[in-house]
């Protein structure tokens, strides 16, 4: 029986660290008074690759504040600088970096995260449902200098209250933690989650900052407008527009945009479907990116009943201009809401289009939710909402230290249009121990035939799916052996069609063997296997069709990646068995590498392979990248894409200058052609201005 000690210290309360008051000159020279005053937080462990050893370096941190912002220092000791890792300028993957986790309403579920490099760079983010959602795309105003030095490197932060959404509270206490990555020794240290199966992104592991003595309640305003000039084959053109974020209260937001645009968003991958489930593809246009989270309801990757890439196109997948929108978000006590409309134009004789989301959720239990979603679309006559409930357990102390998630949803459709009305339904159950040397997931969901969510997504509709999943770790203890090694015995699904229950389709896999080495070398092999059950014929590809009838396909596949702080790395995959009566062998290669400081090149490459009967068909669909920092103020990339079913090639460069935090001016160039299409291009430029008090 656990004793009372045992139980005493499973409970505990998380530590917690102070911040002093004080205004440092953020430099990132670390000299102020204030931080010889302040109290510094060292006490980090090892989560990778020595779990819970001490670091082989030093790291401090310390924090202050005034009535604006929160400061935070960091001492990253270095015996040997010249062997830090400090290139990206968009991603932090394979540099030496600092983060740093902040829940301002430690409610153990959402947090803002914070990063930076040795070069200074500015990269956050937004977590959601105790790390289950990551809005990378958030661009919040703040600033970070940093000093690299013969002892190692400091970074200075200063983030803005204004950035942040506060409880009302005359002193906060909020969820801290603070994570660092030494590229060379591919090792990671943090103050709390450094235990195995724990993740930096789980809030519900955090410590606790406290001490931040009234932050003023004001009415915060974040203007922002932009200029765009551009020219196209239409001609020139001019276009202007405004985005306006009012913080009505600590707790509440409101955002309103008019005639948005989305120029500097970046091009979509190219790919072409080779399967049965509709693509997805993610959102890329800022206003639909901030805040994100609070809009969360997924049902896997099968069904999601909001997807913001239905706002500004048409049924045809054209672009439509958006004419305004709003969207409103507040967080207060145990209560999450998320609301947001957008109207886009009419065109021709399709008439304007109103569309509308609202996600509310209540904190319960421990790190549990219970929530609602509702969106509608309306044009002309026609009408589709969609109405639904969730609820999420979620614990990290299933039998003492492990994770258990169980989730149940459900959703309704009704979609009317000038000749019918129909209703439809879709639900899904889920049980799941995402732990670090076993984790198993079972899943049992259903999307009804006539379900519609009409600004939602569905990879497949009509079907009932049953899966079971079991994947089982072993960390070997000798330093000479691999970091850890993984096998999948068994990762199976059954599908069956709505509304008759006949079969559909039975999915299985297993992966004998994962491993990853401490130096950051992984490689997996799988074995894949299903039956699919087609009703009526379809097309492969333009010279391959599938006649109707069971067919039974499996794959070998082998895969490989390289450690992320190489400065030359690649991931490769290969796959090779029957699919739908041909032979189908895929290659794909993904290539990086540093050739200079400030310049990264890509190169990915698929190619898929279809041999019917001597008949063979081929699939390539290649990019090639170049990422060019020449400052942390100045940085662009040029990206070239082809696919050769469409003989389809596409050439876009995006250059964006930040001389301080609150400016940006972009230069964007596009051009595609196609055979039968001819060319399109387009050159843009746009200035954004973010003025916040």
């Amino acid at each position: 029986m656990m004793s009372w000690m045992a139980l005493t210290l499973l409970w505990a309360a998380p530590p917690a660290w102070p911040a002093a008051p004080g205004t440092p000159i953020v430099d990132g020279r670390l000299d102020d008074d204030v931080w010889s005053q302040a109290a510094r937080l060292d006490d980090f462990r090892q989560a990778v690759p020595d779990n819970g050893a001490k670091p082989s370096v030093s790291t401090r941190v310390a924090f202050a504040y005034d009535q604006e912002a929160l400061y935070i220092a960091v001492w990253a000791d270095d015996p040997l600088p010249a062997r830090i890792v400090s290139f990206e300028r968009d991603r932090l993957d394979l540099d030496d970096k600092i983060r740093v986790l902040i829940d301002t309403y430690d409610d153990d579920r959402n947090a803002y995260l914070f990063a930076t490099n040795p070069a200074g760079v500015l990269w956050d983010s937004q977590i959601g449902g105790n790390g289950r959602q990551k809005n990378k795309d958030w661009d919040g105003l703040w600033w970070v200098e940093t000093l690299v030095h013969d002892g190692g490197w400091t970074a200075e932060f200063r983030i803005p209250f204004a950035s942040l959404r506060l409880p009302e509270r005359a002193e906060q206490r909020w969820g801290l933690n603070i994570e660092r990555f030494s590229a060379a020794r591919r090792e990671t240290v943090r103050w709390q989650a450094w235990q195995r199966g724990a993740r930096f992104e789980q809030v519900a592991r955090a410590g606790t900052l406290q001490g931040v003595k009234g932050p003023p309640r004001q009415l915060g305003l974040v203007f922002k407008p932009y200029g765009l000039l551009g020219s196209g084959e239409s001609g020139g053109f001019v276009q202007g527009g405004l985005d306006l974020d009012v913080q009505l209260s600590r707790s509440l937001g409101l955002s309103l945009t008019l005639f948005p645009d989305f120029a500097q968003a970046e091009a979509d991958r190219a790919q072409v479907n080779l399967g049965l489930s509709a693509l997805y593809l993610p959102e890329k246009r800022r206003f639909f990116l901030e805040g994100k989270d609070f809009f969360a309801f997924s049902m896997g990757d099968q069904v999601r009943p909001f997807y913001s890439r239905r706002i500004g196109l048409n049924s045809d997948g054209e672009t439509v201009p958006i004419q305004g929108g709003a969207r409103l978000l507040g967080k207060w006590g145990s209560d999450t809401l998320g609301m947001l409309v957008a109207r886009m134009a009419s065109q021709g004789e399709d008439s304007a289009v109103e569309a509308g989301a609202l996600r509310y959720s209540r904190d319960v239990l421990s790190s549990s939710t219970l929530g609602t979603v509702m969106t509608a679309r309306r044009q002309g006559d026609d009408f589709n909402g969609v109405f639904g409930f969730d609820f999420r357990y979620s614990t990290n102390r299933f039998r003492e230290r492990q994770n258990l998630v169980a989730e149940a949803m459900v959703l309704g459709s009704v979609d009317q249009t000038e000749v019918a009305q129909t209703t439809g339904f879709a639900h899904r159950l889920l049980v799941s121990a995402p732990n670090d040397l076993a984790r198993w997931k079972l899943v049992a969901e259903r999307s009804g035939a006539s379900f519609e969510p009409g600004l939602g997504f569905l990879a497949r509709s009509g079907f009932h799916r049953f899966a079971f999943d079991w994947t089982k770790r072993w960390r070997p203890r000798n330093a000479r052996n691999p970091l850890y090694m993984e096998m999948t015995p068994i990762d199976v699904s059954l599908r069956l069609r709505d509304p008759d229950l006949s079969f559909q389709a039975i999915n299985g896999e297993i992966s004998p063997f994962s491993a990853v080495s401490r130096q950051g070398l992984w490689m997996k092999v799988e074995l894949h296997g299903d039956v699919e059950r087609l009703e009526e014929s379809w097309e492969l590809i333009e010279s391959l069709t599938v006649p109707a009838g069971d067919h039974v396909n499996s794959q070998f596949v082998i895969m490989t990646d390289t450690p992320n702080g190489a400065p030359i790395g690649f991931f490769a995959y290969l796959g090779t068995g029957p699919y739908f009566g041909a032979w189908r062998t895929t290659l794909l290669g993904d290539f990086r590498a540093q050739v200079a400081r400030r310049l990264r090149l890509f190169y990915r490459h698929r190619l898929d392979s279809f041999d019917w009967d001597g008949d063979v068909a081929l699939v390539h669909v290649s990019e090639s990248t170049a990422k060019l920092a020449l400052s942390r103020q100045l940085y662009g990339s040029v990206k070239l894409q082809y696919v050769n079913t469409d003989d389809l090639w596409r050439l876009s460069g995006r250059l964006r200058y930040t001389p301080w935090s609150g400016l940006d001016a972009y230069l964007v160039y596009d051009h595609q052609f196609e055979p039968d299409e001819g060319a399109e291009f387009a050159v843009l430029g746009k200035v954004v201005w973010q003025y916040a008090r």
